[in-house]
């Protein structure tokens, strides 16, 4: 198997953590799917050491599935949309651990998923062409509009959602232009949706704290929760690296 071959598996690995996500026990929780997913795509892709160990994660992430036992307790399903914060790569984990948010589906986890076909090297060039197109940041934030709003909508019903992290990242510009379609489109259809100020890799202009603050006083004021582990809402990590 060449190196678009593979690739081409480790794609249908990707598609079958999907699929185990979307049932009521989510195995793959915290920064573990689009974390990986960013690295796989810009420093593996094609690599067969990389497949052995998709296929060994998701024989792990079938056990847990089968035996119907999830290891951290879960109260929220949230879609996660925009541009992932890689300066809070463990953000995902503190919505867990705090509050009990699971995200079952983040957006910088669904690009560059589309096989490649392997039947000539006309069509394995025009295969890889369309990858980089729809690499990570690439797709949902170059448009058009249905991948953007329309996939947001689609992904909540299919991972069955009850709420959504919206992230406003002020360095590529957030998504400003249409942040009254997502505010608007989440009314319409009565789905709470959180927004949560980031800066990508500067912490220093929005702070992990204020982060973790945006979703505090949404849960408390919105979904009208408590923490599961209090000590978890609020803490100083400004020193952190």
């Amino acid at each position: 198997m060449g190196a678009c071959g593979i690739w081409n598996a480790q794609n249908e690995a990707k598609f079958e953590k999907w699929e185990l996500n979307r049932t009521d026990i989510p195995p793959h929780t915290g920064a573990s799917a689009w974390l990986y997913r960013i690295f796989e795509h810009q420093a593996v892709c094609g690599e067969r050491k990389a497949l052995e160990n998709d296929r060994k994660v998701n024989e792990l992430l079938r056990r847990q599935v089968a035996a119907g036992s999830c290891p951290k307790t879960i109260r929220h399903r949230a879609i996660i949309w925009n541009t992932p914060a890689n300066n809070y790569a463990n953000f995902n984990n503190w919505l867990l651990d705090c509050w009990g948010i699971d995200s079952v589906c983040e957006m910088i986890d669904l690009h560059g998923t589309g096989l490649i076909d392997t039947r000539s090297r006309e069509s394995m060039l025009r295969g890889i062409a369309d990858m980089y197109q729809t690499s990570t940041m690439r797709a949902h934030t170059k448009g058009g509009s249905e991948l953007m709003l329309d996939d947001l909508w689609e992904k909540y019903a299919q991972y069955r959602a009850d709420m959504i992290l919206m992230f406003d990242q002020i360095s590529c510009k957030g998504v400003g232009a249409i942040n009254g379609l997502f505010e608007e489109g989440a009314q319409k259809r009565g789905i709470p949706m959180c927004r949560v100020r980031q800066d990508l890799m500067d912490p220093t202009s929005i702070s992990r704290r204020e982060m973790r603050g945006d979703v505090n006083v949404f849960m408390q004021t919105v979904m009208n929760e408590t923490p599961l582990d209090p000590s978890l809402v609020d803490f100083d990590d400004d020193e952190s690296w």
